[in-house]
């Protein structure tokens, strides 16, 4: 979910200036004021290798995730953008094991877990706002969130706690502050590649070396206005233990290596509008705490693909949202 929810924050953050034919296109970090609905797919399947776990532990994840967001027009103290929940869909199996949720769908008939999880996010805002320069001056909503999955339940507070640490108000100001250090640092024409190489600082899993090839492969002219085809290739990878207590024993991730790589269509007038495909697989080694202080050590593969799209207009309701949507969803 978070992977889910860190990929719809950063198709809003390329932007480049109207060009002729022949001419460099200038990436750069805008958001464009307006109304748009993000829809997020993903299909992940794990395999986790358990000590004496006879062969592997698989699971297959489904999920979409439709996001309203208003980008508001600047002011003199800065710019405001406002994300909203609006529908979860997701599907878990594991051998003969499959439980389901769906927010479009009556609350009785929900798997209670996943109820109380994604009914704290239905409908619930996160907001950011940035100065003209960029710079995130102030986040809201993550913590307010993880408060309202652990009211009323006080065996919650230590997991609340960590998530707020891991998946709060700050980490939101971390992401979207460098997210546009991901971005070519000089105009670029079609042909034209640009490599970055930063440290991310990701929830759970810690500071992660993160190294990404992108090529900007075609300019086309369509109804929607000239649009940038930017092809990428990602590389994050950390040897170095991160420790996390979420309130039933402690779990310390001892490596990470994660390989994406995807498409992106930019549109160049307006670059909320986009539409993305990744693929990704990785591989995540742990250590988890047990009873009398002993440790279980695992790995665990995942392969899967994240597709998003972004359209003009507000969220409607799966009875009377428009048939391309519908499709979409799917």
């Amino acid at each position: 979910m978070r992977k889910c929810a860190i990929i719809s924050i950063s198709v809003l953050l390329f932007t480049a200036g109207l060009c002729r034919a022949g001419e460099k296109v200038t990436l750069e970090q805008k958001f464009v004021p307006g109304t748009y609905v993000t829809t997020m797919t993903t299909d992940m399947r794990n395999a986790t290798q358990m000590p004496n776990a006879r062969g592997e532990i698989k699971q297959g994840i489904k999920m979409l995730m439709v996001m309203e967001t208003t980008v508001e027009k600047p002011s003199d103290k800065g710019q405001t953008i406002r994300i909203t929940y609006k529908r979860f869909r997701q599907s878990v199996t594991s051998g003969s094991m499959s439980i389901s949720y769906d927010s479009a769908k009556a609350t009785e008939s929900q798997n209670p877990q996943m109820a109380k999880i994604y009914g704290a996010m239905l409908d619930h805002e996160i907001r950011f706002t940035m100065d003209s320069e960029g710079k995130i001056v102030d986040s809201k909503g993550l913590d307010e969130m993880w408060d309202k999955m652990g009211a009323g339940n006080p065996a919650m507070a230590l997991v609340v706690k960590n998530m707020k640490k891991q998946f709060g108000n700050t980490m939101l100001k971390q992401m979207i502050s460098s997210s546009s250090r991901y971005m070519p640092d000089k105009p670029v024409a079609v042909g034209d590649t640009w490599e970055t190489n930063t440290k991310q600082n990701v929830p759970v899993l810690g500071e992660i070396d993160f190294v990404q090839q992108c090529k900007l492969t075609d300019l086309p002219d369509t109804p929607a206005g000239k649009v940038a085809v930017i092809v990428f290739t990602g590389k994050m990878k950390s040897d170095k233990p991160t420790t996390t207590d979420m309130g039933q024993g402690k779990m310390t991730f001892t490596s990470v290596d994660m390989t994406m790589t995807g498409k992106m269509n930019v549109n160049i007038a307006n670059t909320t509008l986009t539409t993305t495909v990744m693929d990704m697989s990785s591989r995540i080694k742990m250590s988890v705490g047990g009873p009398e202080g002993r440790t279980m050590d695992m790995a665990v593969d995942t392969k899967g693909t994240v597709k998003t799209t972004v359209r003009p207009g507000r969220y409607e309701p799966p009875a009377t949202q428009p048939a391309a949507e519908s499709s979409a969803a799917q």
